[in-house]
């Protein structure tokens, strides 16, 4: 493989890692414990019996008498009562809890950067798009033509 081939394999593939990271959604388990629990994907709400997977946004509702949970990708688990609107957030609400209690004790929050309130998520995304753009100037740079520039 030659040296141009291999930059740009290198900057193909930081730029896809930075676009898959970028663009991760955030999923969890809705479990339906008793009485009617209902799901807005987008469509309106619809009851549901057995357990599904929600995505950021959607929306849950509980009649009166009935109660859910949901369990996110992390394994926090968080209660739904009747009368409340529960909405799949970006993150996890134990991770952002864990944050805001770690930024009151002047942590970082969940190994984010100190005192910011950015999560590591955005830290990796940030560095994964720093890396893109210097793959694709060093690509940019080398794949010019070898000939020297005569002088004046």
């Amino acid at each position: 493989m030659g040296v141009m081939k291999f930059k740009r394999a290198i900057t193909a593939g930081a730029i896809s890692a930075f676009l898959l990271v970028s663009t991760t959604v955030q999923a969890a388990m809705v479990q339906p414990v008793s009485g009617q629990v209902m799901i807005n994907q987008g469509q309106g709400y619809q009851t549901i019996n057995n357990p599904i997977e929600a995505k950021t946004g959607d929306q849950i509702i509980v009649n009166p008498g009935g109660y859910a949970k949901i369990t996110y990708t992390d394994g926090c688990t968080i209660p739904v009562n009747p009368g409340a609107v529960a909405t799949i957030g970006a993150e996890s609400p134990c991770i952002a809890q864990a944050q805001q209690g770690d930024m009151a004790q002047g942590g970082s929050g969940a190994g984010g950067a100190a005192g910011t309130g950015v999560g590591t998520g955005t830290l990796v995304a940030i560095g994964l798009g720093i890396a893109a753009a210097v793959g694709i100037g060093v690509a940019a740079s080398s794949s010019g033509s070898s000939k020297k520039a005569a002088s004046p």
